[in-house]
């Protein structure tokens, strides 16, 4: 169990110490979206998210993949792309996913 010990704000950074030394650091933009979660444990881990200007997520990164996103018209994901795989979807009028398909031959 982990106790915070101190939370402040540095121009849009969360940053939380805790008891056990651990550090973690949350960046946000200007639209309060998180940029940037920082883990120091033993190693240092990052996160790191990117949007597009209609406000939903266009990417993630850590240091074991790379996640992209693209929408259609109507704000519902359509492409999924993981390092080199891909996961595509169709959706009906009413938003339900009626196809999805998967370069690792994974199919709905």
């Amino acid at each position: 169990m982990h106790r915070y010990t101190l939370s402040y704000f540095v121009d849009s950074i969360v940053v939380l110490l805790l008891f056990a030394c651990l550090l973690y650091s949350h960046e946000y933009d200007k639209c309060g979206r998180v940029r940037r979660i920082t883990h120091d444990y033993d190693k240092i881990e990052e996160q790191t998210y990117s949007y597009y200007s209609s406000g939903r997520l266009q990417e993630a990164v850590n240091e074991h993949a790379r996640v992209s996103f693209r929408y259609n018209s109507l704000g519902l994901p359509i492409e999924e792309f993981c390092d080199v795989h891909l996961i595509e979807r169709s959706s009906d009028k009413h938003g339900l996913i009626v196809s999805l398909r998967s370069s690792l031959l994974a199919l709905r």
